[in-house]
């Protein structure tokens, strides 16, 4: 979900308690959908309270649902709010998720009052009643409550104890605790990414464990990102890469760099 469209949803409503409808609507899964629409019935009123739960009980499928909130066409948070409930929604998509694995949940507000934007819960599936696993948000402001720089950012927290049970139950943890990363594609801009993220899905396909840094920085930042995590190859894909269809291929352990063809890096590597 995203909390500025609900917050401009609210203000089409001129509803001034929006921490407290936040709140309430964050308790519905608990307290079920009665005693969710009396507690925002006392906060706001009927009227209003029938429209904040047609909102929320919204279960139409995630693309049907994204056109009907554009067609309501309000307020500029609303449409911001939108907009980027859209472009998360559009990553995860090109990255690869089924689309039957998101579901976009206008009831999930995650209550505390310092989330700015994209809410999200995390459930393992067939597992639902151990609760999420993995819960977080978007904060723009949270950092400055502690530090005079301004650092936004996106926090979650995992439910490591019941994650980790649930994963050595299905055999994930043997599976896996062997393998490591072959290499780090690296887009030089953001208009990249999805070539970069396409890319990336490709050498996973064919077997690689790819990683992919997609955070804006200088190039030094990025390769020592790469150094850090210990990958032997880093793809590089600027603009000029991007239109012959090839990739710059960085050796980290000599240093030495190739073009490769996209359709031959897997061969190369």
């Amino acid at each position: 979900n995203n909390r500025k469209l609900l917050n401009g949803f609210f203000e089409s409503l001129e509803i001034s308690d929006k921490e407290e409808v936040l709140r309430t609507i964050d308790k519905k899964a608990k307290i079920g959908e009665e005693n969710t629409k009396e507690l925002l019935v006392e906060i706001c009123g009927e009227e209003k309270a029938d429209k904040l739960m047609e909102l929320i009980n919204n279960k139409r499928e995630n693309k049907e649902l994204l056109t009907y909130l554009e067609s309501l066409n309000l307020n500029d948070n609303y449409k911001i709010g939108l907009d980027e409930l859209k472009e998360v929604y559009d990553y995860m998509i090109k990255f690869g998720i089924d689309d039957d694995s998101i579901i976009i949940d206008l009831s999930i507000t995650r209550g505390l009052d310092y989330y700015t934007s994209t809410v999200y819960e995390t459930f393992l599936d067939g597992y639902e009643s151990i609760g999420s696993v993995c819960s977080g948000g978007r904060y723009e402001n949270l950092a400055g409550n502690f530090s005079k720089q301004n650092l936004p950012g996106v926090g979650l927290s995992i439910g490591l104890t019941r994650l980790f049970y649930q994963f050595q139950q299905l055999g994930l943890v043997e599976k896996y605790k062997t393998k490591f990363t072959d290499c780090l594609v690296i887009p030089m801009d953001e208009n990249l990414n999805f070539y970069a993220i396409d890319i990336a899905n490709k050498l996973k396909e064919q077997g690689l464990k790819v990683d992919i840094y997609l955070e804006d920085g200088k190039f030094k930042k990025k390769i020592n990102y790469a150094d850090k995590i210990g990958v032997k190859k880093v793809l590089i894909i600027g603009q000029e890469e991007y239109e012959n269809k090839m990739v710059s291929v960085k050796n980290m352990e000599d240093g030495k760099q190739v073009s490769v063809k996209v359709e031959e890096i897997r061969e190369y590597l």
